[in-house]
C-alpha cells in the first residue's frame, strides 16, 4: 500500500515566505512569512514548520553565532504548529 501526504500552508504557498540560506552545518535555510508569523526551517535537509513566531526570534536566529544553540534554547518545542 502506498501512502501519500500533502502539506498545505494555510497562509498560502512557500512563495509567501522570505527565505535565507545560512552557513550553519545544522540550519541550512530559514523561511519566514511575517504576515502569518510562520517559519519553515531546513535542518540538515529535513523541513520543519513553526507557527506564531515573532519576527524578532527569526532575526535573532539568523544573527546567532551558533544557530543550533539558539534553535535549541529559544525555538525547539515553543512554536510547534
Amino acid at each position: 500500500m502506498l501512502l501519500c501526504a500533502v502539506i498545505v500552508y494555510s497562509s498560502g504557498t512557500l512563495a509567501d515566505y522570505s527565505c535565507k540560506k545560512t552557513s550553519s552545518s545544522f540550519l541550512w535555510e530559514v523561511c519566514y512569512d511575517a504576515n502569518s508569523q510562520k517559519m519553515r526551517l531546513n535542518l540538515s535537509n529535513n523541513y520543519y514548520n513553526y507557527c506564531h513566531v515573532p519576527e524578532v526570534v527569526v532575526n535573532n536566529l539568523l544573527s546567532a553565532s551558533s544557530k543550533g544553540s539558539y534553535f535549541n534554547s529559544h525555538i525547539r518545542g515553543r512554536y510547534d504548529c
